[in-house]
């Protein structure tokens, strides 16, 4: 063979080898186009410091051109799977979209869901090998995480809505918020974090504000159900004493008409029985109204922390639109 023929043989095998080693990083080399396409803002940077991000996990998140929108963008975006679901952020397998926010009560819910999106880029790029080994490693997690009903329910929505991405939706819930995991899903999310602590700690952050509020509320349920039924006890027994007390008062007068008393100071001493009687019941009304008074106290401090939950509900729904102006 003549040199010429073997360096056009050559020259082929190295055309060759670059179509495939082309072809079997087509992702890379488009992320890493897309990478250098984007500049990233300060809120965006900002984003990627608090939820921890290492450089590749930087990469996968600025490669996805990150960006916030307002509710009728974020809808156009990403669409409502179910009106009485909020939506969050969404990747649509090229770009992230982050619902903006600015309840400065939920401040840690817009890194907690960058995070949660830059994890979706993260697992579409995981080969076949990978992912079912770490699929295994959720699934192992999330029978640990059952009891949890919320996480119950979130899950419940997505295979209503988001059929077939059960582990794709676990992988980025279990990895932005759960604190304790196993070592080896720890090292998979160490591609995508230096310190993952970070997005679970920014998670807490806005969870803490629902969790709190909860917590009250169920605090005063107990003590609202507590006081309705000592009002009740109370009521009813004035309702007894005050018709024995009555019934009293009745024969002591039938007696005072008949003349039954055998001297003055009989009468004198029963009727102060009757007068303390009496007191003791205008005592006993006085406190039932307290009562009832702390129970109406209990119940509006009830009804302002349903207000305060519906309002945080509402500032993370992108369905529900600003009032009309004038």
């Amino acid at each position: 063979m003549s040199k010429r023929r073997i360096g056009s043989f050559l020259a082929s095998l190295l055309l060759l080898a670059a179509a495939v080693l082309v072809i079997r990083n087509v992702q890379l080399i488009q992320d890493g186009v897309s990478y250098y396409q984007y500049s990233p803002d300060t809120t965006m940077a900002t984003f990627a410091a608090e939820t921890g991000m290492n450089d590749y996990g930087k990469f996968l998140f600025y490669a996805s051109h990150p960006s916030l929108s307002d509710a009728s963008s974020f809808n156009q975006q990403c669409g409502t799977p179910e009106q009485a679901t909020a939506i969050l952020g969404c990747y649509n397998g090229q770009r992230i979209y982050i619902y903006d926010i600015t309840d400065p009560r939920l401040a840690g819910i817009r890194p907690t869901t960058a995070a949660h999106e830059m994890l979706h880029a993260a697992y579409i790029r995981l080969d076949n090998k990978e992912r079912q080994y770490v699929d295994r490693l959720l699934e192992v997690e999330y029978d640990a995480l059952k009891d949890r009903e919320d996480l119950a329910d979130r899950m419940s929505f997505y295979d209503r809505t988001q059929p077939g991405d059960h582990a794709n939706e676990l992988h980025s819930i279990i990895g932005t918020e759960v604190a304790e995991l196993s070592t080896e899903l720890e090292q998979h999310y160490s591609r995508y974090f230096a310190d993952r602590s970070k997005v679970v700690a920014q998670h807490n952050r806005y969870r803490s504000v629902f969790d709190e509020l909860r917590t009250r509320s169920d605090a005063l349920k107990q003590r609202i159900d507590q006081m309705k039924n000592q009002v009740e006890g109370l009521k009813n027994t004035y309702e007894t004493r005050a018709a024995l007390v009555q019934s009293n008062i009745a024969a002591f007068n039938d007696r005072a008409k008949r003349g039954d008393f055998e001297s003055q100071a009989e009468f004198t001493r029963e009727r102060q029985i009757l007068l303390s009687e009496t007191a003791a019941l205008d005592s006993l009304r006085f406190e039932i109204n307290k009562s009832i008074n702390d129970y109406n106290t209990l119940v509006a401090e009830l009804n302002e922390i349903a207000i305060e939950t519906n309002a945080l509900n509402r500032s993370m729904d992108s369905n529900i639109g600003p009032a009309p102006s004038l």
